[in-house]
């Protein structure tokens, strides 16, 4: 008899370990590590995304999380659109904020629970403290964040890149830039960098324009360089606030009253995220060990596709990620989404994808 038991015990164990396992494999788990400096637009940018993508459009794709999280990234999302506010305040040093979300597709059948992600906040000043302070909680903690991320996304603040167009850049913007690039070069993650506050520069320049002048920074050129490794490194126009909506008064930017925000692009880094951690994850060696990612992908039946490889530059090509006959619908439609926001970029911005440019142009 007590034989008798311990089999069922141990039968039990082992039934809930491979349901366990198997809910792991079904469950898609991203984390996205957002870095920027002070007045990047990063705290505006969480509250228009979110506001975005909290109700599916006809993809059915959309972002939950708790009503408490919800009622803050609301409450940024008002405060930037009421034109009789200022904007909201940026995140305080040794702040770290993490954003769980929930991604959900609705059905015909009803709203299927896909995967988490989370969006990690840092604070701009605590990234200078990763060179010029001592090891300390925080800076570890940072550092520790960063290895854990499948993804890293860098802001570039649009106005500190217009006044380097114009010729007169701001104090502190090569040195800043210099240590963005630094903490990102020393994570092996992909990277896509945001380029914030699209609507104050795009009346005055080509996003071609704003590409080439860019990588006229040697040490921006070389970066973009090194990630050709991992496939590809974006560089993602986007608007927290839309069209005229905003004026420069001197070094800073003023709502124009009465305005109507009306925020653009804001959702494209996120559903770039996926493919793009994935693709990375799939050109890494089979003895760097099958990551999480790639363990959900197996699961879920995805294909992954090269649609070209460039010979002459080693590591270089370019992939897609598609669902297979045998997806589950939800999966087929999250990633139909992701990639169908990626072509669009891709198309509206062909410069967008940094590494294929810079090979392109032979630079």
């Amino acid at each position: 008899m007590e034989v008798f038991i311990l089999l069922i015990l141990v039968a039990t164990v082992v039934i809930w370990i491979a349901k366990r396992r198997k809910r792991a494999k079904e469950t898609l788990e991203l984390t996205l590590a957002v870095v920027g400096f002070e007045a990047s637009g990063k705290t505006v940018y969480i509250g228009s995304m979110f506001n975005e993508l909290r109700v599916p459009d006809a993809s059915g794709v959309f972002l939950d999380t708790s009503a408490e999280n919800a009622g803050r990234l609301l409450a940024l999302y008002n405060t930037t659109a009421d034109t009789d506010k200022m904007f909201p305040d940026s995140t305080s040093k040794g702040e770290l904020i993490e954003w769980p979300f929930t991604v959900k597709v609705k059905l015909a059948t009803g709203v299927t629970e896909i995967g988490r992600f989370s969006y990690l906040d840092f604070a701009g000043e605590s990234l200078r403290d990763l060179y010029t302070a001592a090891s300390n909680p925080e800076t570890r903690l940072l550092q520790d964040r960063f290895l854990g991320a499948d993804i890293l996304m860098a802001a570039l603040d649009g106005l500190q890149v217009k006044r380097f167009l114009e010729s007169r850049p701001l104090p502190g913007f090569y040195d800043d830039l210099g240590t963005l690039l630094s903490v990102l070069s020393n994570h092996h993650q992909p990277v896509n960098l945001i380029l914030t506050k699209w609507d104050i520069l795009e009346d005055d320049y080509t996003f071609q324009q704003v590409v080439e002048r860019l990588l006229q920074i040697n040490t921006f050129a070389n970066f973009v360089r090194s990630q050709r490794v991992l496939g590809t490194c974006r560089l993602i126009p986007v608007s927290s606030v839309g069209p005229g909506f905003v004026q420069e008064v001197g070094d800073s930017m003023r709502k124009v009253r009465g305005k109507l925000i009306n925020p653009v692009r804001v959702e494209v880094p996120v559903t770039c995220a996926l493919p793009d951690a994935l693709i990375a994850q799939r050109r890494k060696p089979a003895s760097a060990g099958r990551s999480r990612l790639l363990t959900w992908a197996k699961f879920m039946k995805l294909n992954f596709g090269v649609l070209q490889i460039d010979f002459s530059s080693v590591g270089s090509a370019s992939a897609t990620v598609s669902p297979a006959q045998s997806t589950p619908a939800a999966v087929s439609q999250l990633i139909r989404y992701c990639t169908s926001k990626l072509h669009r970029l891709e198309s509206e911005f062909p410069e967008s994808d940094l590494v294929g440019f810079i090979q392109q142009r032979r630079m």
